[in-house]
């Protein structure tokens, strides 16, 4: 069976959908096969905790690799044993290098003494990291301003990518977390409306998303 995957989120299915039912961005086509158990014989599993950019990345380099793989429990890729040296160089260029999977004992009370240790480096972090959700929040009411002048002519793969990026960012410093999903959801209306090009739709859903981006601007 081709799959189809989400370059917002990372999201696989064997079935064809107008769009992401996870996040609502645009789904790509691939030839690449899915790995049903005994298919590939022996097989190695890699447990897993992504965040959906770095998922949806890790499923990029699969799938231009052509190699065959599932999901276990969401979390757990699962691979034939002669694709190994593969998927680590791919996991290594999207991970960083940290493919230490199974963590050892002695590891895993070296990280919760730092953890312990670094309490103001976290709170320092999630500062920084609202920041950053903000320039995606800004990103976002751009592209959303760019297609809703032209939605017809406009290349919307921009604003596809940005309703991807914003679908998987926390609530940006300061914002309430209600207004953001409100944000999030408006953002997936008229992601999935450009995908059924459907006029009445996207021009209701990309205005509706402005016009709720703009004053948060």
């Amino acid at each position: 069976m081709s799959m189809w995957w989400c370059a917002g989120c990372g999201m696989e299915d064997t079935r064809e959908h107008k769009a992401c039912p996870s996040c609502g961005s645009a789904l790509q086509f691939s030839e690449t096969k899915w790995l049903n158990e005994g298919d590939g014989g022996d097989e190695t599993v890699y447990e897993l905790e992504t965040q959906p950019l770095e998922r949806a990345a890790i499923v990029d380099g699969l799938m231009k690799e052509g190699i065959a793989h599932r999901w276990e429990q969401n979390t757990d890729l699962v691979v034939a044993d002669p694709d190994e040296a593969a998927v680590d160089r791919i996991l290594d260029d999207v991970l960083g290098g940290d493919l230490d999977f199974e963590e050892s004992e002695d590891e895993s009370d070296d990280a919760d003494a730092d953890e312990d240790d670094d309490d103001d480096d976290a709170d320092d972090s999630e500062e920084a990291g609202g920041e950053d959700a903000y320039q995606v929040m800004s990103a976002l009411y751009l592209a959303t301003g760019d297609v809703l002048k032209r939605w017809e002519d406009e290349d919307v793969s921009t604003f596809i990518y940005q309703t991807g990026v914003a679908l998987a960012t926390p609530t940006p410093f300061g914002l309430d977390e209600e207004v953001w999903a409100e944000v999030q959801s408006a953002a997936r209306n008229a992601s999935a409306a450009l995908e059924i090009d459907s006029e009445a739709d996207v021009g209701t859903s990309l205005k509706e998303l402005h016009g709720l981006l703009q004053p948060l601007i």
